[in-house]
C-alpha cells in the first residue's frame, strides 16, 4: 500500500520559517508491504495485494537454473 507520511523535522528556526503544507517533508509517500508491513522500495501487485521482494518470493519461491557447459 502507498502511506503518506508527514516527517516534519521542526527545522524552522528564526531565520527560516516554517513551510507548513508546501514543505516536502510534510507529505513524504512510503511504499508499505501489505504483509509484513516493511517500507519498500518496490512493490509487486500479487492476487490483490502490494507485497514486497522477499515476501513475494517466500509466498510462491524461487527457481534456479544450473548453466551447462560444453567443452
Amino acid at each position: 500500500m502507498i502511506k503518506i507520511m508527514d516527517e516534519c523535522c521542526d527545522c524552522a528556526n528564526g531565520a527560516y520559517p516554517c513551510l507548513g503544507e508546501s514543505c516536502e517533508k510534510r507529505h513524504v509517500k512510503h511504499l508499505i508491504c501489505d504483509q509484513c508491513n516493511a517500507d519498500a522500495e518496490t512493490l509487486y501487485d500479487v492476487e490483490g495485494k502490494q507485497l514486497c521482494k522477499s515476501c513475494m518470493e517466500a509466498q510462491f519461491g524461487t527457481v534456479e537454473v544450473s548453466v551447462l557447459t560444453i567443452n
